[in-house]
């Protein structure tokens, strides 16, 4: 009887064993399914916006002006300098339309680089007018786009007017010359015509 019992626990002890390897053993990969090239985007799909649709309805921007007295000051004022600071630091932080977020878009504007070789220009800001950042003061941060480029597309320099096509984040982005509430992975950088 002693050697039954052993035989059976023996028996026993083996049949777990084999169960642990067998649970053990690694599955045999498959063979890596062909790689689907992701679909090409339709670039003429894209939204065409226009800048004031990049402003919330209910944003102000003159709110930062309000109660300031600006028709009574004189350039030298000192005052217009704290003003101006207050507008700068409200303006920086304007709000952006969330729901514009991931959109392919289309924007006009005019180019401030930031990063080129001379001969392309890798980002830059996308603004609504004219001097702005340069000549003139940074427009809202809502009113100031950050592009990057890599598809390429010939920006010839400062202030050059571009249509830029690409996908448009509601993300904010500091740079040297301006605070940009959105940004834009550009697809297409062209002339604006």
């Amino acid at each position: 009887m002693k050697r039954v019992l052993g035989c059976v626990v023996l028996l026993m002890g083996l049949v777990a064993c084999s169960e642990r390897e067998e649970a053990t053993v690694a599955p045999v990969p498959a063979p890596p399914a062909a790689a689907t090239p992701a679909p090409a985007v339709d670039l003429g799909q894209a939204l065409k916006l226009e800048w004031y649709e990049l402003v919330p309805q209910d944003w102000q921007p003159d709110a930062a002006f309000a109660g300031l007295g600006l028709e009574e000051m004189e350039d030298d004022d000192p005052r217009v300098q704290e003003m101006m600071a207050r507008v700068r630091q409200e303006w920086d932080k304007a709000p952006v339309i969330e729901a514009l977020d991931g959109l392919l878009v289309k924007l006009p504007g005019f180019v401030v680089p930031l990063e080129g070789d001379g001969r392309k220009v890798e980002s830059f800001i996308l603004v609504p007018y004219y001097g702005a950042c340069v000549h003139v003061p940074p427009p809202p941060a809502n009113q100031t786009v950050y592009v990057t480029s890599t598809a390429g597309g010939e920006v010839r320099g400062l202030f050059d007017t571009v249509w830029v096509t690409g996908k448009l984040r509601a993300v904010a982005q500091s740079t040297p010359m301006a605070q940009a509430g959105y940004t834009i992975e550009a697809l297409k950088v062209e002339p604006f015509e």
